[in-house]
């Protein structure tokens, strides 16, 4: 089982499954794919508990994913095909207890798929929920 290491990423591919790879733009930054079977696949989404991907408490599931700009995600590669498609978050959803920052605490983070990446219809409405156990 692969688990989510940062320092160890590595250069996104873009394999889209059809013997072509497409070159990484260059604000393209390293990132380490989590594989499909991590992730539990139902109804056009995955899902996956934080502990199962190997994210340690109050750490974050995502990285930068490009240089040019701040947003941040996740990618995952296709066990069947070898395609890796990048997330970017979209929400994080939170319990809000007493209503104070303090003791807020994250039930999940939402993430929708990177468009480039999208190599067919189907893809482009994945959806990628990690709770936070």
């Amino acid at each position: 089982m692969s688990t989510y290491k940062p320092e160890s990423a590595v250069l996104y591919d873009g394999n889209h499954g059809s013997g072509s790879i497409r070159k990484p733009r260059p604000y393209d930054l390293p990132i380490t794919p989590f594989t499909s079977s991590q992730f539990h696949f139902e109804k056009g989404q995955f899902t996956a508990e934080a502990s199962t991907l190997g994210i340690k408490p109050a750490a974050m599931p995502f990285v930068r994913l490009f240089s040019d700009a701040c947003d941040v995600g996740i990618a995952i590669k296709s066990d069947k095909t070898g395609q890796v498609v990048r997330y970017y978050l979209k929400n994080i959803e939170w319990k809000y207890s007493t209503g104070t920052h303090v003791d807020d605490e994250v039930v999940a983070w939402h993430f929708r798929p990177v468009d480039r990446d999208c190599h067919n219809e189907g893809t482009r409405r994945t959806r990628v929920v990690i709770l936070n156990d």
